[in-house]
């Protein structure tokens, strides 16, 4: 959840908010802050009869890949090359495919899920994180942080914008303080007069890779 919701839902009505985490194949919560057990940035201690594991993923410096296991993970996915029959979960561990870190008291912290990471020069960057210092300079405008192909470093970021002439330098020193590489740093931007958003109103990020490719943009 974003500071500046929390932030907004006390201000405007009193209310304090409290996150939870769930996927569908697990039916679907998996972790849940109360008014008791809760930690600011995690979605809560995962439910009683949960276990959790993280993989290490090359690159990223804190966490791993979240895989989970209980009695309210699925029984598989559906094959359907062959009607009726499951292919279960190996072991009975779901892979996520979220990247999350379990502290000592075992709350769970969300970082965002894998295909929203960069690789750029060996290091994980979080397209959602540079998304969220972006969006305090323009919060008026929408934006996406988009990762496309690099000769040099594997990937790098541009930045999808309804501003026609964003300033990537203002970008450059909020990321900066914000505690980001200068790998993270944006280096060119797409704009779009409409951002393209799909039926719950969320960013079309497919339609937005495409849009990338025709700018001669994304070369992965």
């Amino acid at each position: 959840m974003k500071e500046r919701t929390r932030e907004l839902y006390a201000r405007k009505f009193g209310l304090r908010l409290f996150e939870g985490y769930g996927v569908s194949e697990a039916a679907p919560v998996l972790a849940v802050s109360t008014p008791m057990r809760c930690r600011e940035g995690a979605v809560g201690p995962l439910l009683p009869g949960l276990e959790a594991r993280l993989e290490p993923v090359a690159g990223l410096a804190q966490g791993g890949r979240l895989l989970v296991k209980g009695p309210n993970v699925m029984l598989g996915y559906l094959d359907p090359t062959r009607p009726g029959v499951l292919t279960p979960p190996a072991a009975g561990w779901h892979d996520t495919g979220d990247l999350a870190e379990l502290d000592t008291d075992g709350f769970l912290r969300i970082q965002g899920r894998l295909k929203r990471f960069a690789k750029i020069g060996g290091e994980m960057v979080s397209l959602a994180g540079v998304e969220t210092v972006a969006a305090t300079l323009w919060p008026d405008r929408a934006l996406v942080v988009a990762a496309v192909g690099d000769g040099r470093k594997g990937e790098k970021l541009v930045l999808v914008t309804e501003d026609p002439a964003p300033n990537l330098g203002a970008l450059k020193l909020a990321l900066k303080e914000a505690g980001f590489s200068e790998i993270s740093f944006p280096r060119e931007f797409l704009h779009l007069p409409a951002m393209p958003l799909t039926p719950l109103g969320k960013p079309d990020l497919p339609e937005i890779q495409r849009r990338l490719t025709q700018a001669g943009l994304a070369d992965l």
